[in-house]
């Protein structure tokens, strides 16, 4: 997959990131993109990481706290996570999917 430039999701590594929450990326040497899926009631919890990471809630909806803000997020509604700070995200009345973006790329998704 690292020399091609267009590939299908299957082509993709899958992750299970936490109990139905799974994680399908791509990168390239200084940025990854995911796609997460939640499914309903599940429960990414509170973690850091030093990766900048941004995305937007693609389907779904989410509570999300990051640094100890919580939020509701629903399709096109976006965030953003500096390096260290501690986040979690939940999946709320049903499934979610979401895309985030991921700098430097992380080596525990390749």
């Amino acid at each position: 997959m690292k020399d091609a430039y267009f590939y299908t999701a299957g082509d993709c590594p899958k992750h299970e990131i936490f109990p139905g929450v799974t994680i399908q990326t791509s990168w390239l040497d200084r940025v990854m993109t995911s796609l997460v899926t939640f499914q309903p009631d599940s429960i990414v919890l509170d973690h850091s990481h030093p990766h900048e990471q941004m995305g937007i809630i693609i389907s779904g909806k989410v509570s999300f706290t990051i640094g100890g803000q919580t939020q509701e997020l629903g399709p096109g509604d976006m965030y953003r996570i500096p390096s260290n700070i501690v986040h979690r995200v939940a999946a709320i009345a049903g499934p979610a999917v979401a895309f985030d973006v991921f700098s430097p790329a992380r080596d525990d998704y390749k």
